[in-house]
């Protein structure tokens, strides 16, 4: 189907049409070589304006469609003002998401428009879109421009710092900073901070879920901190981390003579909290004898300690997390039915790192500035900064370990590295068996097997690698595991994917 040429109108651009000359959008769309098909322009069309009026911008596409006799597709971006990088960004996606076919790969031509303009093209198209890039000049005519790996890796992120860092000054009051210590640019992590602030102020339970090391205690602590009980310090509890005989009286207490051993009488987890924000990790691993318990001090506020015969009223909001899937383990039996559904009053499912890739180069340094801070106070340590293959290494890694896995990973990189630039070798990478899906045909009948979960697993799996080949194309990765790129679309909304921004 070809290629298809996005740009911008320049200036000079409309200036030669009018004497029939061609300029750089002109040259590039006609050079049969890249062999176009179609042209989408994008225009900033500004009224009363010699070049930029709309009537001339229109005369110009006219004229650029009779000259290469192609269809040329143009769509309005106004613009504040030409170099205003966040409103260039929004418009291209914009207009790449409605003009985008299937099969047809793209070309941005770097030679109309601002400088602005052209790195916003040179961001998308070594992101992505993975678009081919031209240049054209008098001198050299029409060329491919090649903008290296290595220049990518190393200015994209001192760009994308300095954007971050005017955002975060137009955040303001006491929500905004209750979640400063969640790393994120997608736009999905903050859609996900706008409902923990909605529900902040609203006095009911909260689950968070989400894969191991995704940062579901930094969305409880925030929370508790955008809450009207932040005036008393958030109490924390792994329930995976206590023994199971003494859940009980680790989160409702004991007195005294309760069982041997109690010498006297003991707070529990509850009456700790009383007043504040009780954070319940890993609720998943609590077992069933002690659910019935937490079901009445979350339904009633009220607790009964282990020795006791009277009951205690507290103040406590309960915010749970885990890992696991709780209504598969509800289904199984594994899981109280009316604790769950009392504790997802409100949940926040928090998608793991290999979802949200426009996070990671955030990630990746705002980390690393952390790992250096920590180890600066060791006499003669030089700051650490990655090569770039070490950076490619890390942006092309899955992490199924997520964003624990990314900091422990800096952290052995700036310990190996014998220099202050941390090289490709220097990165440990951890991989995880696959047996799971190794082992896929080989379950146990009954125990619990859950067919339609298996087929949801693979199914997730193979989607999950193919949009990752293809970039986030959704054509392309349909045709990597043989499927349409509807179906792509309708599992991704099935599972939750979303897109990474």
């Amino acid at each position: 189907m070809g290629s298809v040429l996005y740009s911008w109108i320049g200036a000079n651009d409309v200036k030669l049409a009018r004497v029939d000359k061609v300029g750089a959008l002109a040259a590039t769309l006609l050079d049969s070589r890249l062999g176009f098909s179609r042209a989408v322009l994008l225009r900033d069309p500004q009224a009363g304006d010699e070049l930029f009026d709309p009537a001339a911008l229109d005369g110009f596409a006219s004229w650029l469609q009779e000259k290469s006799g192609l269809p040329v597709e143009v769509h309005d971006v106004p613009l504040d003002q030409p170099m205003h990088f966040g409103q260039i960004y929004a418009g291209v996606r914009r207009v790449l998401e409605a003009s985008a076919m299937p099969g047809q790969m793209p070309t941005f031509n770097l030679s109309s428009g601002t400088p602005a303009m052209a790195a916003v093209w040179i961001l998308m198209g070594r992101g992505p879109h993975r678009a081919r890039l031209t240049n054209s000049s008098i001198a050299a005519g029409v060329v491919e421009a090649d903008v290296p790996f290595d220049v990518f890796a190393e200015y994209l992120p001192d760009v994308l710092r300095a954007a971050d860092r005017g955002i975060a000054e137009l955040g303001a009051g006491r929500a905004s900073g209750a979640f400063r210590d969640v790393i994120h640019r997608s736009k999905v992590i903050a859609a996900l901070i706008a409902r923990a602030e909605r529900v902040a102020d609203r006095d009911v339970p909260v689950l968070i879920l989400g894969e191991s090391g995704t940062g579901k205690e930094l969305f409880a602590r925030g929370i508790h901190e955008a809450s009207p009980r932040a005036r008393q310090p958030i109490q924390v509890q792994n329930c995976g981390a206590i023994p199971r005989e003494l859940v009980e009286s680790t989160l409702f207490g004991h007195v005294r003579g309760a069982f041997t051993g109690a010498e006297r009488d003991h707070k529990g987890a509850f009456e700790v909290a009383n007043g504040s924000t009780l954070f319940l990790d890993e609720i998943g691993e609590l077992p069933l004898s002690a659910q019935a318990k937490l079901l009445r001090a979350v339904e009633h506020r009220e607790i009964q300690p282990v020795g006791s015969t009277a009951s205690r009223k507290v103040d406590v909001r309960v915010v749970a997390a885990t890992h696991r899937d709780l209504a598969m383990m509800v289904a199984e039996g594994g899981f109280r039915e009316d604790l769950y559904y009392r504790l997802a009053v409100a949940v926040v499912q928090i998608p793991p790192l290999r979802e949200r890739k426009a996070d990671l180069q955030l990630l990746i340094d705002t980390l690393l500035d952390k790992t250096n801070d920590e180890a600066s106070r060791r006499p003669g340590y030089q700051r650490r900064r990655l090569s770039t293959g070490a950076r490619r290494k890390l942006t092309e890694h899955s992490w199924p370990g997520n964003v624990r896995e990314l900091q422990n990973a800096l952290v052995r990189a700036a310990i190996w590295s014998s220099s202050p630039v941390i090289e490709a070798d220097d990165v440990e990478l951890l991989s995880v068996p696959v047996g799971r899906v190794e082992t896929i045909l080989g379950r146990a009948l009954g125990e619990g097997l859950q067919v339609k979960a298996l087929v949801d697993e693979v199914r997730h799996h193979y989607l999950h690698r193919a949009l990752h080949d293809a970039h986030g194309r959704k054509a392309e990765a349909g045709k990597l595991i043989g499927i349409g790129r509807q179906s792509v679309a309708d599992w991704m909304k099935e599972f939750g994917m979303g897109e990474s921004e």
